[in-house]
């Protein structure tokens, strides 16, 4: 192995595992491990890019948990080495060590969640020595707990950000704010009670109290802390309004959530109605603005919420949204690529109406290769329908943390509006 220089840069790290030269693994595995992962060079071919180098190695043994022998590694990173792209996440061995790595070249603003696979030659999603992607395959991905995030407490997980996507920071505890909550349910006529968690700040303050009204509460709530890091965001001053977070519960099974968020519209007549009058009662006076947002079908919801009940929201956030939906559905397609009619139309008639719309904000990455034109296409019905929008896509995919990113910006910033053009009639 080349000496060391005397100072390791990423670029030296990147030459000692990618040109190992008679690698020496408990050198390698020292360097990887104070370095953090992945590692993370310029392009020298495309100034615009980033090449993202992933590695693993067992911590004991090279078998796996189960005993079995390893038969490869596999990296799935967030749309980006899964699906078409599976064969990308193929990690290599470093010779003479027990280090595997893979290497992709990405947009310098690119963020993705990853995992990575051990797997054994009869493991889930395996075919002959090959990792064919599936959902299976990324429940026995492990974090990689040598990532930087990882090590800070990050609530995502291991985390690849390039040299200029947008910072995790805010959201990694302890969070300092006070927060009073309060849980409950109302029912729902012929359907599943709405499970909720309403948290607000502390009242003592003279700046007025907002409510954000989020879905998956599980995750934004209990997960992240989504109350804690708005109010600790406004007591350091990045963040000039105050917000209460209602959170709604989504049910555990797939097929259960996808019905409850997908087009329900008893569930969103009843948080529209009977649950935001609760809710009222526990705010110190009515909120100035009520801000909707979900992502994925989350997303779907916000948007259907916002089309059904515009006087109840002044302001959409929907990342992601599974514009795929259709009723009548009981579970995701395989295929996500075509043009669903549904969301368009309740866009349709909502700018019919004569109400006044919620401003909507949407976003999706561009990364998500079936679903990106058609959340596109949503956006400009949406515009074309009376919706005061901005849209904007993102060099990531269907992934948590670059909707939580989002989400602050938007909170934040009535900035970097990107109205789609008003030339085409959709008939509203």
């Amino acid at each position: 192995m080349k000496p060391l220089p005397e100072r390791v840069t990423a670029d030296d790290l990147r030459d000692r595992i990618i040109d190992p030269a008679g690698a020496d693994h408990t050198e390698l595995t020292g360097l990887i491990s104070t370095h953090g992962t992945p590692v993370l060079t310029d392009d020298p071919l495309d100034p615009t890019r980033q090449r993202v180098l992933f590695t693993w190695w067992p911590d004991r043994s090279p078998a796996l948990s189960d005993g079995k022998e390893l038969a490869g590694v596999y990296v799935w990173v967030n749309r980006l080495t899964d699906k078409k792209h599976a064969d990308a996440g193929l990690m290599e061995r470093v010779p003479g060590t027990d280090v595997w790595f893979a290497e992709i070249s990405v947009p310098r603003d690119t963020m993705a969640g990853y995992r990575i696979y051990p797997f054994a030659a009869d493991g889930p999603g395996v075919t002959d020595g090959k990792v064919e992607y599936s959902r299976a395959v990324v429940s026995h991905a492990l974090v990689d707990t040598r990532n930087q995030l990882v090590r800070n407490r990050s609530p995502f997980g291991s985390v690849a950000r390039c040299a200029a996507a947008p910072g995790l920071d805010d959201w990694i505890g302890p969070h300092e704010a006070v927060i009073t909550d309060t849980v409950g349910e109302v029912p729902v006529d012929g359907g599943p009670p709405i499970r909720y968690r309403l948290s607000v700040p502390d009242t003592t303050g003279p700046t007025p109290i907002n409510l954000l009204i989020t879905f998956d509460a599980e995750k934004w709530c209990d997960r992240y802390q989504l109350a804690h890091v708005l109010d600790d965001l406004h007591r350091r001053g990045s963040l000039t309004e105050r917000y209460a977070v209602l959170g709604i519960y989504s049910p555990a099974g797939s097929g259960d959530r996808l019905r409850f968020l997908g087009g329900d519209r008893t569930m969103l007549d009843a948080l529209a109605g009977t649950l935001l009058t609760d809710v009222r009662n526990h705010l110190p006076a009515p909120p100035p603005r009520t801000v909707v947002t979900g992502q994925s079908l989350g997303g779907l919801a916000a948007l259907a919420f916002g089309a059904w009940h515009p006087e109840a929201a002044d302001r959409i956030l929907a990342y992601s949204p599974s514009v795929w939906f259709r009723p009548g559905l009981h579970a995701r397609p395989a295929d996500v690529s075509g043009r669903q009619e549904w969301i368009h139309e309740q866009l349709r008639d909502a700018g019919r109406s004569g109400a006044t719309l919620p401003r909507l904000t949407m976003a999706v990455g561009d990364f998500e290769e079936e679903l990106a034109p058609n959340v596109a296409e949503a956006a400009g019905t949406a515009d074309n329908c009376g919706f005061p929008i901005t849209f904007r896509t993102y060099s990531g995919g269907h992934d948590d943390c670059w909707w939580a990113a989002m989400l602050l910006d938007d909170l934040a910033a009535d900035t970097r509006r990107d109205t789609l053009p008003d030339d085409t009639d959709t008939g509203c």
